[in-house]
């Protein structure tokens, strides 16, 4: 592996191919290319592996395995930062991309218009959330690193919170 071979290389990527692809399947939100991040994360690795005084303590797949998963985490929150968060006319919100019965009683009773007229008055952050989880059905984990937050229970407070203000504003 010190040594660059080419033959090491190619066994390394044609084994840890199945990891990216696990890591990318984890955000399905994002569209991130597998091979990209592999080839990343072996950039990476390769460098760390390089190292003189590196020793390896754990199987290398264990090793590989949290510089595949930071470079993902990377890339999202680069993309999330070229998302647009902003819901447009043709972007209506489909009904069977709605996951909640309360959010459909919502809607029924004060259609797209009302929705979103509410969703305006929302602190921004807020917002993002209500669209994230229950139009592009992100996970609270994947809400979390786009939105910086410390973690998925402190996603779950802030899209709990979004309701109440969304309720507020339809009169519920």
């Amino acid at each position: 592996m010190r040594k660059s071979d080419n033959i090491v290389l190619s066994y390394l990527y044609a084994e840890y191919i199945n990891i990216a692809r696990s890591i990318v399947n984890k955000y399905p939100g994002y569209n991130i290319d597998v091979e990209e991040l592999l080839q990343l994360s072996m950039i990476i690795f390769c460098e760390k592996i390089i190292e003189p005084s590196f020793i390896l303590t754990a199987k290398l797949s264990t090793f590989f395995y949290p510089f595949c998963h930071n470079k993902c985490r990377e890339m999202i929150k680069e993309k999330g930062k070229n998302r647009t968060n902003e819901i447009t006319q043709e972007d209506d919100i489909p009904d069977e991309k709605i996951q909640s019965s309360e959010m459909e009683e919502w809607l029924a009773k004060y259609g797209i218009e009302g929705m979103r007229n509410c969703l305006e008055n929302l602190r921004e952050k807020r917002k993002n959330i209500i669209i994230d989880y229950y139009y592009r059905r992100l996970k609270m984990a994947d809400i979390a690193i786009k939105e910086n937050l410390s973690n998925a229970e402190h996603a779950k407070v802030e899209k709990s919170r979004a309701i109440t203000d969304l309720k507020k504003c339809m009169g519920i």
